[in-house]
């Protein structure tokens, strides 16, 4: 299509010429566009150029900072009293909120494996944190394999009324694909490792 819009392009503008030439002022940008088509789309068709910006150590450190609290969250929150799985929030004045949605399950899993990328766990410890997590999703109720929006982390009874939520289930996926990505890209690290 693209090779041929140039020629009916033209042909066109020919055609409206002899028999329509009053059109001519509001056909011509269209009969441009044909005619430009091809090389309009490869422009528009190239690749991004990838923008490239040098960390400095002070960014680095905050960086790591923020990532190493934001990792703190997650282990500190995530304790047997919440079968491993973490609250979602906590509020001025009450504290925990002791309930999980399949969002908040799949950012507990990926910042287990950020918190080994990154060198705050070791493979061992990063393991053991995603098996009890892991423990701790399989007890909760499930409708057609679909986790439900909002469960009790202590108890893992879903919360009322109980509905699956797809924004929240494909956060889930999401998050267990970039899990999986991240553990397979892990086995072909060597075991020891520089921080």
């Amino acid at each position: 299509y693209l090779d041929w819009s140039p020629y009916l392009s033209i042909v066109i503008g020919i055609a409206l010429a002899f028999y329509r030439p009053h059109a001519l002022p509001v056909v011509v940008p269209f009969l441009l566009a044909w005619l430009f088509a091809k090389p309009i789309v490869g422009w528009l068709d190239r690749p991004a150029r990838a923008a490239r910006t040098a960390l400095t150590p002070q960014d680095e450190a905050v960086l790591r900072l923020a990532a190493l609290k934001t990792w703190r969250y997650f282990e500190v929150f995530s304790t047997a009293e919440d079968n491993w799985l973490i609250p979602d929030h906590l509020e001025v004045g009450r504290g925990v909120m002791h309930r999980i949605s399949p969002t908040n399950l799949g950012l507990l899993l990926d910042s287990q494996f950020a918190a080994y990328d990154l060198g705050f766990l070791t493979l061992p410890r990063f393991l053991e944190h995603c098996e009890r997590t892991m423990k701790g999703a399989e007890g909760l109720e499930r409708f057609r394999g679909h986790f439900l929006n909002w469960y009790d982390t202590r108890s893992r009874v879903p919360d009322e009324p109980k509905f699956v939520s797809s924004v929240d289930s494909g956060n889930l996926a999401c998050s267990l694909w970039a899990l999986k990505q991240g553990c397979l890209d892990a086995l072909t690290r060597p075991i020891f490792q520089k921080v």
